[in-house]
């Protein structure tokens, strides 16, 4: 909203800087001008007197006639008031006539000096000092300072007078403002009526008020067209009212077949999806199959074959019998990958413990490598109904994870902490590690598919 500034404000503002302005510009006139040119006056006037004495002094003091010079001094001195000293002297400086007012102090006023010459032969005869009074100065100031002051009090009078005038003039116009703020077309509060003043305020008053009329009637007018609309208004809302709650209850009906039709459509097309995954992964299944039964049937030949012979176990056994592990594992995972999509899998009764060493074994190569320390701690006695496939590759992933997340940050204390609670009927399997953890927004996304922070070397699948 914008600051009001009326016009009478304006006004009055403009009247006091033109009377500051003034005031100042007549001020600095006198100080730097007239003040200049008295002095100018002053110091021509006293430089004209002692260049008149010097040639007369010069010629008594060449003839010696030092009675005719204090004559002659004292005939100058009566003449000319503004003098406060004379100081006359002879080429070795002694005094030969003196004339000071001892009342007034010898830095005050203005001192001129001129050396004495003979004329005729030019040499020095001595030298002169008169001092010269600055009283007419000092009057000319304190005269100043008076009819400044009175200038100063006549200049506030008039500006008094001429806000009161001011006032005075824009009084109308103000009245006039304020009704036209409070003007309502649908109340009485603009009393104001026509005028028979023929000057500005009158055309404007009489104008408002011309325009005022016309637009309590104009406003009158609308109030009944509007009055009339809403009606109307109101009929038609009505009739829509009906119309629209027949067409929502149809809406509706509709709306209910289309979701029962989309939800047929969902629960074909998942059973689709399940049934090409389940077939591809009988598939897989079965090709892998083969070579792993194959490799594990020689493992145990070879393991038969080193225990009929007697010899003791050494690396290679230890060796094979991990290898053995792994198949048995990748058998168990394979057929772990089937199950995903039959309803029947079964949860099967198992340590958590134990489930957790088989995912740590898979890791341990990675952890040895990056030379990350692995603290496990917790109850070694908890028994859980679980997927035991399916929960020993989630262990493996998390851990995964996090042996990625410390070989990233870089820092100083690398370690994975597993930790095994029981609370009552809750099992608690706790993995920590100290890679930096998640931001909000990672945390937020972690379990939608395909999404990673590994870039091109995630699949978004591990979660």
């Amino acid at each position: 909203m914008k600051r009001f500034t009326s016009i009478r404000s304006k006004v009055l503002v403009a009247v006091v800087l033109f009377i500051l302005a003034s005031f100042g510009f007549v001020e600095y006139w006198h100080t730097s001008f007239v003040k200049r040119q008295f002095l100018r006056s002053e110091e021509a006037r006293n430089t004209l007197l002692i260049e008149t004495v010097t040639p007369v002094l010069g010629v008594n003091m060449a003839f010696g006639l030092d009675g005719a010079n204090d004559s002659y001094l004292k005939s100058v001195i009566s003449k000319n008031s503004n003098i406060i000293s004379i100081v006359l002297k002879d080429v070795d400086g002694r005094r030969i006539y003196a004339y000071g007012n001892n009342d007034i102090g010898k830095n005050s006023g203005t001192l001129i000096s001129r050396t004495i010459n003979d004329d005729a032969t030019g040499t020095v005869l001595g030298s002169v000092e008169i001092r010269f009074s600055n009283s007419y100065y000092e009057e000319l100031v304190s005269r100043h300072e008076q009819f400044t002051r009175r200038f100063f009090v006549v200049m506030v009078l008039m500006l008094v007078v001429l806000i009161w005038l001011l006032n005075r003039a824009f009084l109308p116009m103000v009245n006039l403002i304020k009704n036209v703020r409070l003007f309502d077309p649908r109340k009485d509060g603009f009393n104001m009526k026509r005028t028979r003043r023929t000057d500005e305020v009158g055309v404007v008053q009489n104008a408002l008020v011309d325009m005022i009329e016309r637009i309590r009637d104009y406003t009158n007018r609308l109030d009944s067209m509007t009055d009339t609309l809403e009606l109307k208004v109101k009929e038609r809302t009505e009739q829509l009212k009906h119309k629209t709650e027949k067409l929502e209850k149809s809406n509706s009906a509709l709306a209910e077949k289309i979701n029962k039709i989309k939800e047929q459509e969902n629960l074909l097309i998942a059973q689709s999806r399940l049934a090409a995954m389940g077939e591809m992964m009988s598939m897989v299944a079965h090709q892998w199959r083969q070579p792993l039964a194959t490799t594990t049937l020689m493992i145990t030949d070879y393991n038969i074959k080193s225990m009929l012979s007697g010899k003791q176990k050494d690396e290679r056994d230890e060796i094979m019998q991990k290898i053995s592990d792994i198949m048995i594992y990748l058998s168990d995972t394979v057929d772990d990958f089937q199950t995903y999509f039959k309803p029947e899998n079964k949860l099967e009764k198992a340590n958590l413990n134990e489930i957790v060493r088989r995912g740590v074994n898979f890791i341990k190569p990675r952890l040895e490598r990056f030379g990350i320390e692995l603290v496990y701690t917790g109850d070694k006695n908890v028994w859980v109904e679980t997927y035991v496939n399916e929960l020993v590759q989630v262990i493996i992933n998390i851990c995964n994870n996090a042996i990625d997340a410390i070989v990233e940050a870089e820092s100083g204390k690398k370690t994975i902490t597993i930790e095994i609670s029981e609370d009552k009927d809750c099992k608690k399997l706790s993995i920590s590690d100290t890679g930096g953890g998640m931001s909000k927004e990672v945390m937020d996304r972690a379990f939608e598919p395909y999404f990673s922070t590994k870039g091109k070397n995630g699949t978004g699948l591990g979660f």
